[in-house]
């Protein structure tokens, strides 16, 4: 009797171990997360990646409309501004770009470094943010669901003025006929607004009190002979 017993309930584990009905459910599980987390990491990184060229554009847009009114920093930054509005409304974006992520300062040609805060300014460089600390991050879809709720995106670039004139270490006499012409044009320019601001109409002499100072002339050659360029 209790041989059969043991005999029936071996017969019903070996059976109970054989049974395969019900397995695939745990397998199928496992392949749905898997195509979860791929579709998650394509469609999130995808939309992230568009969104960070986005922002690389727009950087530079705002970078050369800021340039573009160099030396008038106050003109600049309005130009910065309304650019990274067109591009990135606040609206949909929130806000992209701030005040003190718009730098000003000098661009040194021969190290081709930025100098920031540099006297007369011939270059900006702006910052642009989808981020925590601008209250924007990038937001993420399906990645909420591994706890990845939003990512940190941001992108810079520099522009400034170039002037195209001979680089300063080289001897004049190396100069072509191009470099010494675009010369020529820049002193005869700088005398000619001097005499303009030094003339005195009412006494018709030239006062020399009113003549340019090295930053004024400074200015003067941007704004008249500068060409706006990406720098970075």
């Amino acid at each position: 009797m209790i041989a059969a017993i043991l005999s029936n309930a071996a017969t019903w584990i070996r059976g109970f171990l054989a049974d395969e009905r019900g397995s695939v459910l745990p397998i199928v599980g496992l392949c749905l997360l898997a195509i979860l987390g791929v579709a998650a990491l394509a469609i999130d990184l995808g939309y992230q990646q568009a969104l960070q060229t986005q922002l690389e554009a727009t950087a530079d847009a705002a970078a050369l409309a800021a340039a573009n009114k160099l030396p008038d920093q106050e003109k600049a930054i309005t130009a910065a501004a309304e650019y990274a509005e067109l591009n990135m409304p606040e609206s949909e974006h929130g806000s992209v770009l701030r005040s003190d992520d718009i730098e000003f300062g000098r661009w040194d040609s021969s190290r081709r470094i930025f100098l920031p805060d540099g006297k007369g300014p011939n270059a900006v460089r702006v910052t642009l943010r989808r981020a925590e600390e601008n209250g924007n991050p990038a937001e993420t879809f399906f990645l909420q669901v591994f706890g990845m709720g939003a990512s940190d995106l941001s992108a810079q670039s520099l522009a400034g003025l170039s002037l195209s004139t001979p680089a300063p270490d080289k001897d004049p006499s190396e100069w072509t006929s191009a470099e010494r012409e675009r010369i020529d044009d820049i002193k005869w320019a700088v005398e000619e607004e001097n005499k303009h601001r030094m003339w005195d109409k009412v006494r018709h002499v030239y006062d020399r009190r009113k003549a340019m100072t090295p930053e004024e002339t400074d200015h003067f050659v941007m704004e008249k002979f500068g060409r706006v360029v990406l720098l970075q």
